[in-house]
């Protein structure tokens, strides 16, 4: 298992899989959709008692913010608006390629992050991460499990993505 952001070229051999929440696929892969998610913004409690909470995108200017690396929309993050798309690109305080450890991070205090609302259910449950600009959140993302078009699929993969599925609707 390889937990990292950037494209895995599936022709490779080197993997069987391919989880990819995103909004482009890759042409030639068979995509089935294991879940939905969207794109919001979150702090802890604590960081929002300290530094306030940002009630525009505007005022992210004045506050800390956490970065995912290698993303599509490179260093800058991109919100809705209404029907508007609006793009900043905020000064960094902390950014790491894992989702794990920013989600980890804003809930230690250290700065505003963007994060699939998946990927922060369990800090949202315990309250030490809390969303804000709700008005703001991108359309839904796509969460896939991408793999090569072949003729005979091995049961593990099966398995694996009816398992996936399942997990996600839970």
């Amino acid at each position: 298992m390889s937990l990292d952001n950037t494209f895995v070229n599936l022709r490779s051999g080197k993997f069987d899989i391919a989880i990819m929440v995103t909004d482009k696929l890759d042409q030639g892969v068979v995509a089935r959709k294991i879940a939905q998610t969207s794109l919001c913004t979150y702090a802890s409690p604590e960081y929002l008692q300290q530094y306030g909470t940002p009630l525009s995108i505007e005022d992210l200017a004045e506050h800390k913010c956490l970065h995912y690396l290698d993303t599509p929309h490179a260093d800058a993050w991109v919100f809705n608006k209404g029907k508007e798309r609006i793009e900043i690109r905020p000064k960094w305080t902390f950014a790491s390629n894992n989702g794990g450890a920013l989600c980890q991070a804003a809930s230690l205090g250290m700065g505003v992050v963007r994060s699939p609302a998946l990927s922060v259910r369990r800090y949202v449950q315990s309250g030490e991460l809390v969303e804000i600009l709700a008005d703001y959140k991108l359309p839904s993302l796509s969460v896939y499990a991408t793999y090569l078009q072949r003729n005979y699929y091995p049961a593990k993969i099966s398995t694996f993505i009816d398992f996936l599925v399942d997990y996600f609707a839970e």
